[in-house]
């Protein structure tokens, strides 16, 4: 893999591939051997595999990583995703997004109580992250994408005290994982609006909300109508993971290559310690100072004809 862009291609390709396998194993473990009764799925080869898959997935983002930063070394080139609406695939996923969350705030509103202070912060939530999925220039909205963090986070509040679920169940396990990964995949979007040069970061993060929003979603979709999972709520708020992981997916596939400049080889940071620590020229010629009138400038240092002494007038003999 000698051209960054090749691998660029192969690792997006490879991690889509995975997330739809994962996907494919999920659905059936969940539809047809999740236990209502105890909260776990019977022992299948389809949760064997799946077991697999996952360690695989991570050993190919960090494969990524390795390969990545040793083609941007030697190729002075990077991968970044575009961070602008300018792709028909991103204006779809961002319209989705907005159309998800969306009915996320109508569902948590027309079944929220006032004692539920959860609900009415993922409301806040669900409808700041909906706004920033309508903005096409997402610059100028960049504060309202920190609602799909306040989403986030309550859901998992909200999942990890739910006591009528087991603590390892997959019900429980999955929607973490996902929720996790969209809010690390959210951080990380938001930090690239500014900063293009975190471009690996980027794409692994991206590659994670895909892999475990879209696995963990779409197999609860699957399964709430074949009576897989009979709450109403675990398939809500699952449905946001899947519209972030859809839009995630949106942006791998939408990129460009940039060239590195010479003067990224070192951190701003490091470059300013070692420019603060190397001595400039004038402190190593010394303190200029003022002139002295004493010392002869110059001008008086030119070579100037002399009077004679009367030694040099009349030598001495003998």
């Amino acid at each position: 893999m000698n051209d960054i862009r090749t691998l660029y291609r192969r690792f997006a390709l490879g991690a889509t591939l995975m997330t739809l396998i994962a996907a494919l194993l999920r659905v059936p473990s969940l539809c047809l051997f999740f236990d209502r009764t105890v909260g776990y799925c019977d022992s299948n080869v389809f949760s064997t595999l799946l077991y697999i898959v996952v360690p695989l997935f991570l050993l190919l983002c960090a494969a990524y990583v390795i390969l990545a930063r040793k083609c941007e070394k030697t190729q002075r080139r990077a991968i970044s995703p575009d961070v602008t609406v300018k792709t028909k695939t991103v204006l779809i996923a961002s319209i989705l997004a907005t159309l998800v969350f969306v009915g996320v705030v109508a569902w948590e509103a027309v079944n929220y109580t006032a004692t539920s202070y959860e609900a009415l912060l993922r409301i806040v939530g669900a409808l700041l992250a909906a706004v920033y999925f309508a903005v096409p220039n997402k610059q100028k909205v960049m504060v309202l994408g920190l609602g799909t963090h306040l989403y986030c986070v309550f859901v998992l509040v909200t999942e990890y005290f739910d006591w009528t679920i087991p603590m390892n169940s997959p019900l429980k396990t999955m929607q973490q994982a996902a929720m996790i990964a969209v809010l690390l995949f959210m951080t990380v979007e938001l930090n690239h609006l500014n900063d293009t040069r975190r471009s690996i970061r980027y794409t692994v993060c991206a590659a994670l909300a895909l892999f475990f929003g879209f696995s963990c979603s779409i197999s609860f979709v699957a399964a709430y109508p074949l009576g897989g999972i009979v709450r109403t709520d675990v398939l809500v708020h699952s449905l946001p993971a899947l519209a972030v992981a859809l839009y995630a997916l949106a942006r791998i596939f939408s990129y460009h290559v940039i060239d590195i400049p010479n003067e990224q080889e070192q951190p701003p940071e490091e470059m300013i310690a070692d420019q603060e620590s190397e001595p400039s020229l004038d402190d190593q010629e010394g303190p200029a100072t003022a002139p002295d009138e004493s010392s002869p400038t110059e001008s008086d240092s030119a070579p100037q004809a002399s009077p004679t002494t009367p030694e040099e007038d009349h030598p001495s003999h003998g």
